[in-house]
C-alpha cells in the first residue's frame, strides 16, 4: 500500500468494512486479534494494527458533544452508536472551534497512552468539506432568518402513489411535512421511496433518512437500497436498544442535518417517527407531573417539536425541509395524542387511508392528502387542474386510481 493510499484511510473507511473483510486483513497481516470479538472492537483492533506499524490513519465521523464538553466521532456505518473505536475530541478542540454535535470532522490519529482508552484526534483538519480558518463567517443555525419557502421541492414521479403525491401536496423547501400512517403501513419502504425521489429530482440535494424503534431486518434492507444514492444517507436505532438510544439519536440525527444547512446546503430530513419518539421520551426521562392524556407526560413531545420546527427556509442560504411520520392509531389514546399535537402545524398533510392498504397502488386519501393553500407555490391554473386530478381520484375506484392520468403543465 502506498504512502498516499495509507494516508486517506479513515476510521469511518474501516467502520464501513464488513466485520469479516476486516478480520480477514488482520490475519493476512499477522495480527493475531482477540477471538470473539464485537463488531466495533474489531474496527478498533484494526486501527490499533495500523497505528502501531506506523500508518497513518484519519479520524473521521459526526461529532456528539456529551456534556462534560468533550465529544466523540459517531460512524454513520454503526447508525451514531457510541463504539471503543470512536475517535475522542478533546474539550480544548471542540472550545477552539465552537464545534457542535453535528459537525462532521476529520484529522489525523493517535493510539491511546497510558491509562487512556480512547483513540484520539490529535486536530482537526477539515469541519465539513471547509478548512478550520474557513469557518469564521458561519452563521449558526438557530441564529438564521426563517422566511417562507417558495422553492419549490421537486419529486421525480418514479411510481403512481409520487407521481400523485406531487400533485396532490406539492412542498417547497424549508416546509415541514407530516405523513399520517396507519399502524400496517409500510414507512420504512415508503420514505426510501422518497428518498430517491427526491435525489432523482435534485442531485444537490441532502437527504437525511432518520429512523428509530426499527426491525434490524428493515435497517439494513433500506441502507442497502440507498447506498448507491450520493447525497443520501440512511441511519437509524432497533426496537431492542433502550428508550434513551432512540431519543439520542433523533437529536443528533437533527443536529446533523442542521450543520449541513449551516453550510448553504438544501437538506431534508425525513423521520420515523415523532410517535415512536414521543413514546421513548415518555419512558427515558423523568416525568413533569403534567399529563396530556393517561400514559403522556407533557415532555414526551418536546422534542418531537423541536425536530418539527426546525424546518425552516434560511434568509442566509440553505433549508431544511422535515418530513416526520406519525401513527394514527384509533386503538391507543398516548398515539391519538401525540399526532393531535402535531396536527396542523406543518405545511402539508400526507394522509394514508388504512381501508386502501394492499388494494392499491396510490394509498393516500385524496381528500386529506394536501398543501396549505398559503403554502403552494403553484400558479391558481395549476391548482385549479391539480383540484380537478384530486377529484378524479376520489372519484375512481381504489385500483383504477394509478390510471387516472395526472394534470398536464
Amino acid at each position: 500500500m502506498t504512502k498516499a493510499a495509507t494516508a486517506a484511510v479513515s476510521s469511518e473507511d474501516l467502520a464501513a468494512t464488513s466485520p469479516r473483510e476486516l478480520l480477514d486483513r488482520l490475519l493476512a497481516d499477522g495480527a493475531a486479534p482477540t477471538p470473539n470479538l464485537g463488531r466495533g472492537e474489531l474496527v478498533a483492533a484494526a486501527m490499533a494494527h495500523r497505528l502501531a506499524r506506523g500508518e497513518a490513519l484519519q479520524g473521521a465521523g459526526v461529532l456528539e458533544v456529551l456534556p462534560e464538553g468533550f465529544g466523540f466521532l459517531r460512524s454513520a456505518a454503526f447508525d451514531f452508536e457510541a463504539s471503543p473505536h470512536d475517535p475522542f475530541v478533546s474539550p480544548s478542540q471542540v472550545r477552539s472551534l465552537n464545534l457542535k454535535s453535528g459537525h462532521r470532522l476529520r484529522g489525523p490519529l493517535r493510539a491511546p497512552r497510558g491509562n487512556e482508552r480512547f483513540f484520539a484526534l490529535t486536530h482537526v483538519d477539515r469541519v465539513h468539506e471547509a478548512a478550520p480558518d474557513d469557518l469564521h463567517g458561519t452563521l449558526a443555525f438557530a441564529a438564521r432568518t426563517a422566511v417562507v419557502g417558495r422553492r419549490p421541492l421537486g419529486v421525480a414521479p418514479q411510481s403512481p402513489a409520487l407521481r400523485a403525491l406531487a400533485e396532490l401536496a406539492p412542498w417547497c423547501r424549508g416546509q415541514r411535512i407530516l405523513a399520517v400512517c396507519p399502524p400496517g403501513f409500510a414507512r420504512l419502504p415508503f420514505l426510501c421511496d422518497l428518498a430517491l425521489a427526491l435525489h432523482a429530482a435534485d442531485a444537490t440535494l441532502r437527504v437525511h433518512l432518520a429512523a428509530i424503534d426499527q426491525r434490524p431486518e428493515d435497517l439494513a434492507g433500506a441502507r442497502a437500497r440507498l447506498s448507491g444514492a450520493a447525497g443520501v444517507s440512511v441511519a437509524g436505532t432497533t426496537f431492542d436498544q433502550g428508550q434513551a438510544r432512540h431519543v439520542g439519536f433523533a437529536e443528533l440525527a437533527l443536529a446533523q442535518a442542521q450543520r449541513d444547512v449551516e453550510q448553504g446546503h438544501d437538506v431534508v430530513l425525513l423521520f420515523d417517527s415523532l410517535t415512536a419518539q414521543a413514546r421513548a421520551a415518555q419512558r427515558s426521562e423523568a416525568a413533569s407531573g403534567r399529563w396530556l392524556c393517561p400514559g403522556l407526560d407533557v415532555q414526551a413531545v418536546v422534542a418531537g417539536k423541536r425536530l418539527f420546527a426546525a424546518a425552516r427556509e434560511c434568509a442566509e442560504g440553505g433549508s431544511l425541509t422535515v418530513l416526520a411520520t406519525a401513527i394514527a392509531d384509533p386503538e391507543s389514546a398516548p398515539d391519538r395524542t401525540v399526532l393531535a399535537e402535531f396536527r396542523h402545524c406543518g405545511n402539508s398533510e400526507i394522509v394514508v387511508d388504512p381501508d386502501l392498504l394492499g388494494a392499491t397502488a396510490i394509498p393516500f386519501d385524496p381528500a386529506a392528502t394536501r398543501t396549505r393553500p398559503e403554502d403552494d407555490s403553484r400558479t391558481a391554473a395549476n391548482r385549479t387542474k391539480a383540484a380537478a386530478y384530486r377529484q378524479a381520484l376520489a372519484a375512481a375506484a381504489p385500483a383504477a386510481r394509478a390510471d387516472v392520468p395526472p394534470p398536464t403543465a
